[in-house]
C-alpha cells in the first residue's frame, strides 16, 4: 500500500452526505476528523486543515488500479439493466488494463481503503487485483446497521436488488461466489449482527441452495433469512420484467431453521399422518400386548433373557407371525446361525414340529409344501454372512433390506455378537452406544420396527437368570444404551430347573410409549411344535387356573 497515500490521522465514520464532485446523494463519507471520501468517485476531502485538492489515488492500496490512470470510467450497463447511478454509488466502473476493457468492482476495508478489485472482461473471465480477502463484501463501505440487509452471490446481482430499492437499502454481495459464502458470513459475523434481518439471496441452482443453508447455520442466530426467486438469480428477474418478484422474495424471506429445529406450526399434517400409523402386532401374551400397544414402526424394540429361555424362539415366532401370517416383509441378521438353520426353524414352526432338531419326522414332500407355502410371497430376507458382523457392511445391509426390499420388520440376533467381531471393542460399552445410536437412527430414518435381542450380565452372586432369577432394566450386557435408546423392552424369565420349566413369564421392563412396566402375561413352550403357546388371561402358576396346566414332555432349550 502506497504509504503518502494514507499519511492522515485516524478517525471514525460519521455519516452519509452528498458529493460535490459526483452529485451523488449519500457515497460521500463525512469522518471525525472533518475528512469526507466518496465511494463513488474516490474524491477525498481532507479535514483538519490539510490540502483540499482531489486525490483520485488516495487511501489505495498496491495493486489496484486508479480510476484515472485506468480510463475509468462510470456507465449504463444496458446488457445487465443497470444504470449508471448505482455503479457509480457502489464503486462498479469500467476500465482498461493492458487494452483491454474490464468491469471493475471496488473492494473497500472498513476504514475506507481501496483494498481489492474484481476485473470482469466481455468473455466473463475474471481477476482480481490487490488484497481480496474473504472478509471482504462488496458494497459494505456504504452500509453501517439497519433493519435488513441483502447478501448475493455476485455484483451484478448486488447492483439489481440496489438499484429495484432505489439505492436506499443495504445490500451487499461475496467476494467469491457461493464457494466461499461460509467463510464470508462468519468473518462478517460482527459486521451483519449490526442489522435485524439477514437475507441471503443466492442463485436458485444446486451449489447457492447449499451455500445459502451453510451460510445461515453460522450467522447470528435468529436472523438469517433465505430468499427464494423464480428464475436463476436477481438479474435474471429484472432482464425478464419480474423486478417485482425480487421485492417478494425479500419480504417473504423464510426466516432459516437449522436441521433438527421444526416449529410446532407446521407439524399439524406430520401429526395426523403419526396418529394413524398402524402398529405391528406383537405374538405375545395379551397382558403384554395391553401394556405395549404392540409395537410401531420406527421404534427399537430390544428382547432379552437368559441363556435358552426363550428370547430366540420368541423373536422367531414373531418374525413368521409378520412376514407369513401378516404379510410384512422381514429382514433378519441371525449372527448366531446359518441361514439355512433359520429357514429350517421357520418351517419347522409352520409344520408344528422341531424340524432341524428331528429332520426324520418330516418327509421330504412335506418339506417342499411347507417352503413353498412360507416363503412363496418373497417376504422374508436374510443376512447370509454367519458370524461375519462388520459394523458398517451390517448397517448397509439392514439400509438395503429396509430401501430396497421394503422391510418394515428388521431383527438383529444378537447385538453383542456384532460388538465382539469389531476391531475397535476394546471398549465395549462404547462400542454398544455407537452401535445403539446408529441401530436407532436407522429405525428412526427408515420408518423400520428394529428388533434386537440382547443378552443379560452373569449375576456375582444369587439365583442365575437361567432359574428364574427376575431380571431388572440393569442386568442388560453392555451399555447403559441398551435401555437409554431403547423404546421397549421385553424379558422372557424361565425356571429351567424348577416344578413347570416350559412356562415362560414376559416382563416389560420399559415401554416409551405407554409408560407401562411389569408382569406381562406367561406363554408355555411346547417342545413338540417348538411353539411358544398363549396362556389364558390373568393366567398365573399359583392360581387356580394351574389347574389342567401341568407340564408334558421333556425340557430343553429354547
Amino acid at each position: 500500500m502506497a504509504h503518502s497515500d494514507l499519511d492522515q490521522t485516524e478517525s471514525e465514520f460519521l455519516q452519509h452526505i452528498p458529493c460535490e464532485n459526483c452529485g451523488s446523494s449519500d457515497a460521500n463519507s463525512l469522518y471525525t476528523d472533518g475528512h469526507q471520501f466518496c465511494f463513488a468517485c474516490d474524491h477525498y476531502v481532507p479535514g483538519d486543515g490539510g490540502e483540499g485538492s482531489p486525490r483520485s489515488s488516495v487511501r489505495v492500496a498496491d495493486g489496484c488500479l486508479e480510476f484515472g490512470q485506468s480510463q475509468g470510467r462510470y456507465t449504463d450497463l444496458p446488457t445487465r439493466g443497470l444504470l449508471v447511478d448505482i455503479c457509480r454509488k457502489y464503486g462498479y466502473w469500467v476500465g482498461k488494463l493492458n487494452g483491454v476493457n474490464y468491469q471493475i468492482a471496488n473492494y473497500y476495508s472498513e476504514d475506507g481503503t481501496l483494498v481489492g478489485q474484481k476485473l470482469r472482461d466481455k468473455d466473463k473471465n475474471f481477476k482480481t487485483r490487490g488484497d481480496m480477502g474473504k472478509e471482504l463484501l462488496f458494497g459494505r463501505q456504504l452500509w453501517n446497521g439497519g433493519k435488513k440487509i441483502v447478501i448475493t452471490e455476485g455484483e451484478i446481482d448486488c447492483l439489481t436488488v440496489a438499484q429495484i430499492q432505489g439505492g436506499k437499502y443495504p445490500v451487499v454481495s461475496l467476494p467469491q461466489g457461493a464457494k466461499a459464502a461460509k467463510a464470508c458470513i462468519a468473518a462478517n459475523y460482527e459486521y451483519l449482527d449490526q442489522f435485524e434481518e439477514i437475507i441471503l439471496m443466492f442463485d436458485m441452482d444446486e451449489p447457492g441452495r447449499l451455500a445459502a443453508q451453510e451460510a445461515a447455520e453460522i450467522g447470528p442466530a435468529g436472523k438469517m433469512k433465505i430468499a427464494v426467486l423464480p428464475l436463476k438469480d436477481a438479474n435474471a428477474c429484472l432482464l425478464d420484467g419480474q423486478s417485482k418478484a425480487i421485492m417478494d422474495a425479500i419480504w417473504n424471506a423464510s426466516p432459516f431453521i437449522p436441521d433438527g429445529v421444526v416449529s410446532a406450526k407446521s407439524l399439524k399434517q406430520r401429526v395426523k399422518e403419526k396418529k394413524v400409523a398402524p402398529s405391528i402386532p406383537l405374538s405375545a401374551p395379551q397382558e403384554l400386548r395391553e401394556m405395549t400397544k404392540d409395537a410401531r414402526e420406527g421404534e427399537l424394540l430390544l428382547v432379552t433373557s437368559g441363556s435358552g429361555s426363550g428370547k430366540s424362539t420368541f423373536v422367531r415366532q414373531n418374525t413368521y407371525n409378520w412376514f407369513h401370517t401378516m404379510g410384512i416383509p422381514v429382514g433378519v441378521a441371525m449372527l448366531e446361525e446359518a441361514v439355512e438353520e433359520t429357514v429350517q426353524d421357520i418351517v419347522g414352526l409352520h409344520l408344528k414340529t422341531r424340524y432341524r432338531q428331528n429332520p426324520e419326522a418330516t418327509t421330504e414332500e412335506q418339506f417342499d409344501a411347507a417352503f413353498d407355502a412360507v416363503f412363496e410371497t418373497d417376504r422374508l430376507f436374510l443376512y447370509d454372512s454367519f458370524a461375519e458382523s462388520v459394523e458398517d457392511r451390517l448397517i448397509a445391509k439392514l439400509h438395503y433390506m429396509a430401501k430396497a426390499q421394503h422391510c418394515k420388520v428388521i431383527v438383529l440376533d444378537h447385538i453383542s455378537i456384532v460388538v465382539s467381531a469389531m476391531d475397535d471393542n476394546s471398549d465395549e460399552r462404547k462400542t454398544i452406544d455407537r452401535l445403539m445410536t446408529k441401530l436407532k437412527a436407522f429405525a428412526k430414518t427408515s420408518g423400520v420396527l428394529m428388533v434386537v435381542i440382547c443378552h443379560l450380565k452373569n449375576p456375582e452372586k444369587g439365583t442365575p437368570h437361567e432359574e428364574g432369577r427376575v431380571i431388572k432394566v440393569t442386568d442388560l450386557r453392555g451399555s447403559g444404551a441398551l435401555r437409554q435408546l431403547s423404546d421397549t423392552i421385553i424379558a422372557a424369565e424361565r425356571n429351567q430347573q424348577g416344578e413347570h420349566p416350559n412356562i415362560v413369564l414376559f416382563r416389560v421392563l420399559k415401554c416409551r410409549f405407554t409408560g407401562s412396566t411389569g408382569v406381562g402375561g406367561y406363554m408355555r413352550y411346547n417342545p413338540v411344535t417348538g411353539w411358544l403357546e398363549e396362556l389364558p388371561h390373568g393366567w398365573t402358576p399359583e392360581g387356580g387356573a394351574w389347574s389342567g396346566q401341568e407340564e408334558e414332555g421333556g425340557e430343553g432349550d429354547f
